[in-house]
């Protein structure tokens, strides 16, 4: 019996559920001074040790089969809530016993809310979100299967019918929400490719250099 996906439910389903990413893990540590009216510079011992804080720069690169064109970065001061009560107490209970142990680790991470809200350049509030580290990986093999047997063994380029040549259900709801997301993009494609990262429901099948998305682009 053939079952029937409702588009309603994958739209709740992918609303209820955070970005979620499989890659590997770049992480880099440096003292920052944080200064009023200059921002974040490299700290010195001019600064004096009251305004030193610690940067901590984590970066990582999707796996393949995410189908995804650029990684995932972000930057958190470890003297912060951010650092102290997500990023790293997810780490910690890991077993992580020094940040440095990640760099070059594999991992699937979910972004969440860090707690920090701005207004961006077209007045809209912003509310960030930085990493919660679910599972760390020796290798990329690993990594890999911890990808596929999440979500079926899929790949990248998924094509359009499986192997009987049946459609693709997955690949059909996800090109149905495409429209929308190039339009709430205002046709601007990094903003687009934003979009396209954090649903990786769609990122599945389709990045901006699709053909489906560069027809809607040109539309």
């Amino acid at each position: 019996m053939t079952t029937v996906l409702d588009p309603f439910d994958v739209a709740t389903e992918a609303g209820e559920r955070q970005p979620t990413y499989f890659g590997k893990v770049d992480c880099t540590a440096s003292f920052v001074a944080l200064i009023k009216g200059q921002g974040k510079v490299l700290w010195t011992e001019a600064h004096g040790p009251e305004q030193r804080r610690t940067e901590v720069a984590i970066r990582l690169d999707p796996i393949d089969a995410m189908n995804l064109t650029r990684a995932v970065e972000r930057s958190v001061i470890a003297e912060s809530r951010e650092w102290t009560g997500t990023v790293w107490a997810s780490l910690r209970d890991l077993g992580v016993r020094n940040a440095r142990e990640i760099n070059g680790k594999w991992a699937k991470v979910e972004l969440v809310k860090s707690g920090r809200e701005w207004i961006n350049r077209e007045g809209q509030k912003v509310e960030g979100t930085t990493f919660k580290f679910l599972a760390l990986y020796n290798t990329k093999a690993e990594c890999e299967a911890a990808w596929d047997a999440e979500n079926g063994g899929g790949v990248a380029h998924s094509p359009s019918t499986s192997g009987n040549g049946a459609p693709d259900m997955g690949r059909e709801t996800a090109l149905q929400f495409l429209p929308a997301l190039v339009m709430q993009a205002g046709k601007d494609k990094a903003k687009l490719a934003l979009l396209l990262s954090e649903m990786p429901i769609i990122s599945k099948y389709f990045t901006v250099d699709s053909p489906e998305v560069q027809a809607l682009l040109a539309a």
